[in-house]
């Protein structure tokens, strides 16, 4: 008997080296209509993985000849291909085959006497390392078939992998793909194309949605990423960031294979007229603008919630207080630190005989201000010299600063005791110490250490 083949065996055995993944052998599921399958992975007598894979129903002639007609080149990723037709049961050996004649159109299949375990059989498969996984099993299917498909989500329809005796079920109801929480908006429009209706889109939008933030598939065919076709795809049809989950199912199978999109042009032109049909049918409506201001109003709440949150554990961490005056709470990062410091400059609060005013500052890349600076009376005024501001004193190190560029460190403490004092010296003031750092001593301003400030509400 003879396998009818769509291209010549060579193009299926170069199209297996370039681009077959092990996992893509399982859009076999999306080559015919939804059931339940059966794919179980064990060893034979000479020590060669065999994958059985048993739909139920089973394939019929027809489907069976079309999955193997080449167009679909994952099947062909083993040694040997047996398979279960009306008239018997049949081998391929599509490897020695191959190697035989490159340019053929077809393969030769001799009929077995014994019964082959599946309706379709590969022998010599090489599995992908995690299929045991449950949760990468599930995640596969769900981002790359029907599985996934809101379409179908509520049928019973199973798919159970058995791995060397290990199971593993997959079902719809099972991967809830992308759930998305209320306000939710949930509305459909029909498909165009040249005029005609090819099909249906389903879009659901909320402004919260678990994982993943978009999503656009066929719910046939699982996910796809509408930049490969269609750059700046969701800032056209999403402007308002909120969760998006479209769900395309066209009836134009030709526009996809088993792996995905297959016209890139075609399906560039499909989503073009699926934006302008939501622009024009959907964001103007009532109904999404309802939706809009619900979700406006969600955010609004919990913004508020979170405020609510910051302003207790604000009331409820420590102080930096002097004398009875709260300053502002402990710092903890750099940019409280520098808000603390502000405040005690302005305020003319900074330690005795300590002069220094912040002419420029950023936060950028590089040293993070400019002063004007003296330690001491009797020193000279540093003129716009570069300054760095640091939560703890240790992050100086961590953060890469070059010394040479650094006159001065404010900081609020030294953070860890792995700063010993051959790198950190006290001075003669509590609040001034000075950092060895590639042979230079740069002076450090530890605002923990200025006397006038205490700290309360501190836990130990």
């Amino acid at each position: 008997m003879k396998i009818e083949l769509n291209v010549t065996r060579g193009s299926l055995s170069e199209a297996r080296r370039q681009s077959y993944q092990p996992w893509d052998l399982f859009r076999i599921t999306n080559l015919v209509s939804p059931r339940d399958w059966l794919i179980s992975l064990t060893f034979d007598a000479e020590n060669r993985n065999h994958l059985a894979i048993t739909p139920s129903p089973k394939l019929t002639d027809r489907e069976l000849m079309r999955l193997l007609d080449g167009r679909f080149a994952g099947v062909y990723a083993a040694d040997e291909i047996r398979l279960e037709l009306s008239t018997g049961h049949w081998k391929v050996d599509a490897l020695s085959q191959t190697t035989a004649d490159s340019r053929a159109t077809y393969f030769e299949a001799a009929e077995l006497q014994t019964t082959a375990h599946g309706q379709l059989l590969l022998c010599g498969y090489r599995p992908p390392h995690d299929l045991q996984a449950p949760q990468r099993c599930s995640a596969w299917f769900a981002g790359n078939t029907w599985l996934g498909s809101r379409k179908y989500e509520s049928r019973t329809y199973i798919v159970a992998v058995d791995v060397f005796g290990t199971p593993v079920r997959v079902s719809p109801s099972s991967l809830a793909p992308g759930r998305l929480e209320e306000p939710c908006l949930v509305t459909s429009t029909t498909l165009l194309c040249s005029g005609r209706p090819v099909g249906e889109a389903r879009l659901e939008f909320s402004p919260q949605t678990v994982s993943p933030h978009t999503v656009l598939r066929h719910a046939l065919f699982g996910q796809f990423d509408p930049q490969v076709f269609l750059p700046g795809f969701w800032r056209e049809i999403n402007p308002h960031h909120h969760g998006l989950r479209i769900e395309l199912d066209s009836g134009h199978i030709e526009w996809m294979t088993s792996t995905g999109p297959h016209d890139h042009h075609r399906l560039a032109k499909l989503l073009k007229t699926l934006v302008k049909q939501v622009h024009n049918c959907v964001l103007p409506s009532d109904k999404y603008c309802a939706f809009l201001n619900q979700a406006i109003r969600l955010e609004r709440i919990a913004a508020a919630r979170r405020l609510t949150q910051r302003q207790a554990r604000a009331q409820r961490a420590p102080k930096v207080y002097v004398g009875n005056t709260v300053l502002c709470n402990i710092p903890t990062c750099e940019n409280e630190l520098v808000a603390l410091y502000m405040k005690l400059e302005a305020s003319g609060r900074l330690p005795a005989p300590l002069e220094c005013h912040v002419l420029e500052y950023t936060a950028k890349q590089g040293i993070d201000a400019l002063a004007d600076f003296r330690l001491s009376p009797t020193a000279a005024l540093s003129r716009w010299a570069p300054v760095e501001f640091e939560h703890h004193l240790e992050n100086y190190f961590t953060h890469q600063h070059p010394p040479e560029q650094t006159a001065l460190i404010i900081c609020w403490d030294r953070g860890s005791d792995e700063l010993g004092q051959e790198v950190c010296c006290p001075t003669e003031f509590p609040w001034l110490w000075t950092l060895l750092a590639e042979d230079r001593n740069i002076p450090v301003v530890m605002l923990r250490e200025v006397n006038t400030l205490a700290v309360k509400g501190e836990t130990s």
